[in-house]
């Protein structure tokens, strides 16, 4: 991953502008199918955000941070991870409790342990479980126990981003084209999201919850949910993540098999967060103390430097 002498160095666009092409693009797809709530959507997540940069951190720390890009990223990552139709009020909170949770109790994003994003969805489906539904998704259907094969749903439909869930996540083409890009642009920052994917793949093809084969199972278990989304844009977060590569495996690796465990035994909306989450939690243990004590201390150099009081 990225050392903290880079980091240090880097703009905001080298650290947040692949990640937000590959946003953009999933919100072209989003608004293509969801319409204007989806647009909407999109824009009360960026305002929220945006906004809640300003009150928290310009107005109460006196930092100003809005330049670095990764601010929008994260409103962009809340909204495709919310269902288009979901009421405005749910990702405008998201937005807000991303910033005030775990943003500004660390300063800065460069700081946060917490992938922000994650943070704010998983606020937003505790919440609001009454309010908020994927619909008949392809995830809530494997955990419902019906009978399913490859023909329940068209393969077409899957890979079209046709079906109900989040609207950021049911475009498996358009998840693809992207992990493709990040691939050809980063390929190291796919080594957490290629353990995190082998793991859940794994998982799926040992402890099949569907009738139709076990090949089946992991097609179906990688497709469903915001696994394939989480995998490319969360579990590889470029502040959150280790910087070794091996550590790198190990906590995506680790991640998938978390997202797997909560998906069966878990009533929980968007596991694949709650696993994010967890695995910021448990770094310190697959790292060093030292190599965090350089990596944090890399952190607080570049906001030092990019900071207007």
């Amino acid at each position: 991953m990225v050392s903290s002498a880079k980091l240090k160095t880097e703009s905001p666009f080298k650290n947040s502008g692949d990640t937000l092409i590959v946003c953009l693009s999933l919100c072209v797809i989003a608004v293509y199918f969801g319409g204007l709530s989806a647009f909407l959507q999109i824009a009360v997540c960026l305002l929220s955000v945006a906004a809640s940069e300003l009150i928290f951190m310009k107005l109460i720390l006196k930092v100003n941070l809005l330049s670095d890009l990764s601010f929008v990223t994260s409103a962009l990552i809340i909204a495709l991870l919310l269902p288009s139709d979901a009421p405005l009020y749910i990702g405008a909170s998201a937005s807000v409790f991303s910033v005030a949770a775990s943003v500004f109790p660390f300063g800065s994003r460069l700081n946060t342990p917490f992938v922000p994003s994650a943070a704010g969805i998983a606020f937003a489906v505790t919440a609001f479980r009454n309010e908020l539904s994927y619909g008949k998704d392809l995830s809530t259907i494997i955990s419902g126990g019906e009978v399913l094969n490859l023909d329940f749903f068209t393969v077409t439909d899957i890979l079209s981003g046709s079906l109900d869930g989040a609207m950021g996540c049911t475009s498996l083409l358009t998840l693809f084209a992207a992990s493709l890009f990040l691939f050809i642009r980063k390929k190291e920052s796919l080594i957490p999201s290629f353990g995190f994917i082998l793991s859940s793949a794994v998982f799926a093809f040992i402890f099949p919850r569907v009738n139709s084969g076990r090949l089946s199972s992991v097609f179906l278990e990688i497709s469903a949910g915001s696994l394939l989304f989480t995998a490319l844009l969360l579990i590889n977060h470029h502040i959150t993540a280790p910087e070794k590569k091996l550590h790198d495996f190990i906590y995506g690796f680790s991640g998938g098999v978390i997202t797997m465990l909560m998906r069966r035994f878990s009533p929980v909306l968007m596991p694949e967060v709650f696993s994010v989450l967890i695995m910021n939690a448990l770094l310190p243990a697959l790292t060093s103390e030292k190599a965090n004590r350089k990596k944090f201390t890399g952190k607080e150099r570049r906001l030092n430097e990019t900071s207007l009081s």
